[in-house]
């Protein structure tokens, strides 16, 4: 029994059995990479539209920074951002609830410099530029107020060692060298900023960043043609049917030696009126292949001729081949042909 696999492969090469299959399965191709992008199209178009603004922080450091202060700048704004303290102060300075801001996200638009934006998506472009803003800002209000907390500690303990000397009337030298010291970390307190500050403010987009329609049209065109090839292949494995000679030939691994069209001037014809007649050709051309089989191979001794249903023409290509003067062979050939699974036929053709 031959496998469904066997009608794919061809002896003229992968190629071609692909472009065969493809032309012969456009229907499937073509319907496929219409439909798949189509909707894709329709779901991007029911969705939605979102925008996204984003806010630009820069970090300035004394010390020389580098790719790796870069990363831990922006791991550390991502981190401060996600802060339910950073969250809640946004949402108090837009008038919103704590739910209503949302999501932010933090990202570097470059891994060298110390830059890093804070990106907010809402309905609104408006609301999600200010969202970026008030994210923005409270971020940079958070890491000034943790860095002016380490300055107010140290201010914490002059003030006690002031407070001590006063009270242990201590020279006043000394008293006077602590407070010139209290003084520096006061001023120093004031220009606390957390090397961070807003270089370039949210602004309202133009376009929406969700949904990304022509994308998701572009992936849905590779895709459709991804699945349409896919179909079409499966398709034509689940296909016994013979469409094509070329289809035979694969099918059995054999040359096709003549093609008998199948036409009213065959019956009640005899032999010599079959090949008078134009389409008589077809069987000129059977047996100049069979006498050629015949001298190359082996002597030519039987010839089976066979069909798996009635009335496919087995008798009337048995009969073309009497009378046996005109096929020359070197011995008389029997031609059995088999008219139906109930009705075997004999014909013996003799040599002239």
């Amino acid at each position: 029994t031959l496998s469904n696999g066997t009608r794919m492969k061809t002896n003229d090469g992968a190629l071609e059995s692909t472009l065969r299959v493809v032309r012969r399965r456009m229907l499937v191709i073509v319907v496929a990479a219409i439909a798949v992008p189509l909707a894709a199209f329709l779901y991007s178009s029911g969705q939605t539209k979102e925008y996204t603004a984003s806010a630009t922080l820069l970090f300035e450091s004394e010390e020389e920074s580098g790719l790796n202060e870069a990363a831990r700048f922006t791991a550390t704004v991502e981190g401060l951002a996600g802060l339910p303290a950073v969250t809640a102060k946004a949402a108090e300075s837009l008038g919103l609830s704590y739910s209503e801001v949302g999501d932010i996200e933090v990202g570097s638009g470059n891994e060298n410099a110390n830059l890093t934006t804070i990106s907010a998506t809402n309905e609104s472009p408006e609301r999600a530029a200010e969202i970026a803003n008030a994210y923005a800002r409270a971020t940079i209000a958070f890491q000034r107020k943790s860095s002016q907390a380490k300055v107010k500690a140290k201010i914490a303990v002059l003030e006690r060692k002031i407070g001590e000397l006063v009270a242990a009337r201590a020279p006043g030298p000394r008293i006077g060298l602590l407070q010139e010291q209290l003084d520096q970390l006061e001023v120093e307190e004031a220009l606390q900023t957390g090397e961070t500050s807003l270089v370039q403010e949210a602004t309202p987009p133009s376009s929406p960043s969700r949904p990304k329609t022509k994308r998701n049209v572009v992936l849905g065109v590779l895709l459709g043609l991804v699945l349409g090839l896919a179909l079409a292949a499966l398709t034509e494995r689940l296909d016994r049917r013979i469409r094509s000679i070329e289809d035979l030939e694969s099918l059995f691994g054999l040359p096709l030696i003549a093609r008998i069209p199948k036409s009213k001037a065959f019956q009640d014809a005899g032999p010599e009126e079959m090949l008078q007649a134009p389409e008589g050709e077809a069987f000129r051309t059977l047996r100049t292949n069979l006498r050629y089989l015949n001298v190359v191979n082996r002597d030519l001794d039987s010839l089976l001729i066979a069909s798996p249903e009635p009335s496919d023409g087995k008798s009337t290509v048995a009969e073309a081949f009497t009378p046996p003067r005109r096929f020359q062979t070197k011995a008389p050939i029997e031609i059995v042909a088999e008219a139906g699974p109930k009705k075997p036929v004999d014909l013996d053709a003799k040599s002239g």
